[in-house]
């Protein structure tokens, strides 16, 4: 594994969609071989995003060519609006995001 690589939960044996996918942030943080520090998009968490340390069996890393990775963000965009809009500053500039 290495810092900035994708992993997914679940493993893809276990659940073809993953239902949250992460990027590894830091390597073996309690010196043990057996954790990793991931930065995890995950929906049922309240600002849509967490950094949590996972034991290193319980997900695995991933790309952008593993199907159901593709249908995870497939998902994702299909459930976003697009046309949704962020304000850059106090005097009402908007942009779309």
């Amino acid at each position: 594994m290495k810092i900035g690589q994708l992993v997914r939960y679940p493993k893809n044996c276990e659940q073809p969609v993953p239902s949250i996918l992460g990027v590894i942030t830091s390597l073996n943080p309690f010196n043990d071989n057996q954790h990793t520090e991931i930065f995890w998009l995950d929906s049922e968490e309240e600002a849509g995003s967490i950094t949590s340390v996972w034991v290193n069996e319980d997900f695995e890393v991933t790309n952008f060519q593993d199907e159901g990775v593709k249908a995870f963000i497939d998902e994702l965009e299909a459930s976003t609006d697009i046309t949704d809009f962020r304000r850059l500053s106090s005097e009402s500039e908007w942009l779309p995001l």
